[in-house]
């Protein structure tokens, strides 16, 4: 074959490949890809799918509802005991409650305290006339319980959940009480304080009323530490009974209303016991508050004298010296050693979390130490 017929053939060759190459379906790579518009319609019709919320049902809200039912720490409902009892004939009231308390009238300082410590002071719609002296953030809230009684009917009209109040005094006639509770409000009351342990009950209880267990029982906890570090101190002073120096707790002297000093059976005998001390009037045979003469004070002639002391008018003293400069008292021993001492009248009447305070006050003064 001569080199002109390779030639004509190798052009029919290449000829017949570019014929085959031009006939494959253009079709096939496009069937693979999507045209760019198809694309970009597929992308947004995504993502308004994506963003898109269905309607809320009433089904739905009702769940929703539930949801935050069962975000309560406690887990309700609840019964509590208050201190009715302690009244002869009577019997501590049960009370219920299905979930945590919305509105109360704070009749007494330690419930007071105990809501400002769990963030619910928007809860307090009344307080008592004192109540503000301590906690000062509610002072525009209406005063219905006063020193010359009840506004019933304001306290009727701010319609609480719940009374907090003291039992005891004159304040509560049984008709006044059947009327509040005949409105549905519910009454805690607090009896006597004996001990401690009782404040730190009501703290716990608080606590459930208003579903801030874990604030109440922080608070309850640090009380016990500093009573935890009051016994050790007073461990390492390793006194005798009869090396305990006898105490008298006054607030005040030569009152025309009487004096009158804690004995037994109430949460300051326990404090000057607790605190090393012995308190004489509990050992003279005093229960409860027992009035004490200046003759009686002069008689027993403590080693230590401790005092309440505020700036709050309802204290009758203010410093030492509003003590220690009445002639009557000069032969006392503990005037003429520098024996008397101040501790903070709040912590003592708040019956609160502040009373483990007065007890490390208590502490240092009877002992002449200091505790961290």
């Amino acid at each position: 074959m001569n080199s002109k017929t390779l030639n004509i053939m190798s052009v029919i060759i290449l000829a017949v490949f570019m014929v085959a190459f031009s006939l494959i379906p253009s079709g096939c790579k496009n069937a693979e890809s999507p045209e760019p518009a198809e694309v970009a319609e597929t992308s947004e019709d995504a993502a308004y799918n994506e963003t898109e919320e269905p309607e809320e049902t009433a089904e739905d809200i009702v769940k929703e509802e539930i949801a935050e039912e069962e975000t309560f720490s406690v887990e309700y409902p609840v019964t509590i005991e208050d201190d009715w009892g302690q009244q002869e004939g009577s019997e501590n009231r049960k009370l219920v409650f299905d979930g945590p308390v919305e509105s109360v009238i704070a009749g007494e300082t330690n419930i007071a305290l105990c809501l400002k410590e769990f963030g619910k002071l928007d809860t307090v719609k009344g307080v008592g006339y004192w109540i503000p002296d301590d906690v000062p953030e509610l002072s525009d809230s209406p005063q219905v319980l006063a020193s010359g009684g009840v506004d019933l009917e304001g306290l009727l009209d701010l319609s609480p959940e719940l009374l907090v109040t003291l039992m005891s005094g004159t304040l509560w006639e049984p008709a006044v009480i059947e009327q509040i509770e005949t409105s549905g409000i519910k009454i805690y009351s607090i009896g006597n304080v004996s001990k401690l342990d009782y404040i730190k009950e009501y703290i716990t209880e608080y606590g459930l009323m208003f579903d801030s267990v874990e604030i109440a029982s922080r608070l309850v906890t640090e009380m016990e530490e500093k009573q935890a570090k009051v016994k050790n101190a007073v461990e390492q002073m390793v006194k005798s009974d009869d090396e305990k120096p006898e105490v008298i707790y006054c607030t005040s002297i030569a009152s025309e209303y009487g004096d009158w000093v804690p004995g037994a059976n109430t949460f300051i005998d326990q404090l000057i016991t607790d605190a090393g001390g012995v308190n004489l009037p509990s050992i003279q045979g005093i229960e409860n508050w027992g009035e004490y003469s200046v003759e009686k004070l002069l008689e027993s002639d403590p080693d230590i004298i401790l005092i309440p002391v505020s700036d709050n008018p309802f204290y009758v003293f203010k410093s030492v010296e509003d003590f220690t400069s009445h002639e009557m008292v000069q032969e006392l021993t503990a005037v003429k050693e520098g024996k008397v001492f101040t501790v903070t009248g709040e912590y003592i009447n708040n019956l609160s979390f502040t009373a483990a305070d007065a007890l490390v006050e208590f502490t240092e003064a009877i002992n002449g130490i200091s505790i961290d």
